[in-house]
């Protein structure tokens, strides 16, 4: 229901305001969580479209990729991601689903490739995806 609540009243918030890229990475976000997944990829749809900056566009990319894994469209999500690291290098989060989705796609050895890549800069995230490429029935190798 808060979910709910924040959707109306971001609906009521654009008409009011001039549109910026983040009001739509937020609504899309809470479209996300009530799992209305068409209208979340609208949402990011109109932020990206409002050429925002590199961190945004970043955040933008991360969700809608995370969208469409969640709608077990892991071949749609990839490039997203991939856009959202490339935009903002360090990006634990954006490299973590990343890794998900390629174990969703069978595509071990690039879950390993992201592995070693987020391990150089985060870690805790690196031993999350550690863990569940070993409950894929991947092998890391040295570690």
């Amino acid at each position: 229901q808060e979910w709910e609540l924040a959707v109306g009243a971001w609906k009521h918030a654009r008409a009011l305001l001039q549109p910026e890229a983040a009001m739509f990475l937020v609504m899309g976000a809470d479209y996300f969580h009530l799992k209305r997944y068409s209208d979340a990829l609208d949402a990011f749809g109109n932020a990206a479209g409002l050429d925002p900056g590199p961190q945004i566009l970043a955040m933008v990319r991360y969700w809608t990729g995370g969208t469409y894994k969640e709608m077990n469209q892991p071949d749609r999500a990839v490039s997203p991601l991939e856009e959202a690291i490339r935009l903002r290098p360090q990006f634990a989060d954006a490299c973590y689903e990343l890794g998900l989705v390629y174990l969703a796609m069978n595509h071990h050895d690039d879950a390993l490739r992201v592995y070693r890549e987020l391990k150089a800069f985060d870690d805790a995230k690196a031993e999350e995806l550690h863990a569940e490429i070993l409950l894929h029935g991947g092998k890391i190798g040295e570690r």
